[in-house]
């Protein structure tokens, strides 16, 4: 059985009809949750640990602290099907944000529509990371933000209040959880934790500063850094946290994230940057302002990119990453399949 909605003719859309279809986009969030928890069990048997070690929850701390070693050591080495599992993961949690607003209030619809943010959950215990994390809750809301403007309904003010006060919470409480479980030991004072809290959160533009303040423009790298993962495959010298040398903003607060600004400005210059920058942006307008008159699937897919790279860009630029170039790429062949757009004449 498929929903239907019809457009609000303030978005001058009152003859598009939106189809979902609900059988295979039940399937397709199966499918790409049971993917992305095969590669999970593939990523620990790959570090010769038991699969019912994750059962035990200072088993867990020590899985992820030793991943949390590896990783900053650059001796992770992750299997490339976990990687690959991870993109059909970040794409169901993208296409599951934007079914969101179309869904009915049955229990078990909304309990499958989270599932992959709760593997993302998982997913991040295991490595103790955050960041998969927290991409992972940014594609979502981008998918809700999107599936919202296509149904032609508006974010009312005191729900978006209501989801940012439920965003800073699950933030902090993941900040915490999983620096505590990098520890390797169940060490429940957090005190110790609170400047790599506030480094996380707003590091990356103290970072920034500091670096164009010392910045010589001496050499353009033309894409090493927005597209690292294609640049590592091609020449095999990916620095480890894409730039190795951290800024020490205080005694207490190191870091080696700069935003998307330290990326741009090094791969295309200052001038560059604001002419990709000014570029994206007109292309962005551009089809949105299409939209307006009439929507068709690749400005959906569009936008889910758009507004999960923007969320994202006070760490990096998501296309960074192989995986999240995959995983657009899977994105838009899920609403393919999920969505079907009629224009009544």
């Amino acid at each position: 059985m498929d929903f239907k909605f019809t457009k609000s003719k303030d978005l001058n859309l009152k003859n598009t009809k939106i189809f979902i279809r609900e059988k295979i986009f039940f399937f397709t969030i199966l499918l790409a949750s049971l993917i992305s928890l095969l590669g999970i069990m593939i990523l620990v048997k790959s570090k010769g640990l038991s699969i019912l070690d994750i059962l035990s929850l200072e088993k867990l701390a020590l899985i992820a602290s030793t991943m949390s070693i590896e990783r900053y050591k650059g001796e992770l080495n992750a299997p490339k099907l976990y990687q690959i599992s991870q993109a059909f993961l970040y794409a169901a949690i993208s296409l599951s944000g934007l079914i969101y607003p179309y869904l009915s209030k049955k229990f078990v619809d909304k309990l499958l529509l989270f599932l992959p943010i709760l593997i993302s959950i998982f997913n991040g215990i295991i490595n103790g990371a955050r960041a998969g994390l927290f991409i992972g809750i940014f594609m979502f809301i981008s998918g809700v933000i999107v599936g919202k403007f296509v149904k032609g309904e508006q974010l009312k003010l005191r729900k978006i209040l209501i989801y940012v006060f439920v965003l800073i919470f699950i933030f902090f409480f993941f900040m915490i959880f999983i620096q505590i479980l990098r520890g390797g030991e169940l060490k429940f004072d957090i005190s110790p934790l609170i400047p790599k809290i506030e480094t996380y959160s707003i590091g990356s533009i103290c970072a920034f500063t500091i670096w164009w303040h010392n910045y010589l423009d001496v050499h353009l790298y033309l894409g090493k850094y927005s597209f690292s993962g294609i640049y590592n495959l091609l020449f095999h010298n990916r620095e480890i946290g894409l730039f190795s040398t951290p800024v020490f903003i205080s005694n207490e607060h190191i870091t080696n994230v700069y935003t998307i600004f330290r990326i741009l400005i090094e791969d295309f210059s200052l001038a560059g940057s604001l002419l990709f920058i000014g570029f994206f942006g007109f292309i962005s307008s551009y089809i949105y302002k299409l939209s307006m008159i009439k929507i068709n699937l690749f400005s959906i897919w569009f936008f889910l990119v758009f507004y999960s790279i923007v969320f994202w860009s006070y760490v990096v630029i998501l296309t960074t990453y192989n995986t999240f170039l995959l995983a657009f790429m899977l994105l838009f062949i899920f609403i393919k399949m999920n969505i079907k757009i009629i224009e009544e004449k």
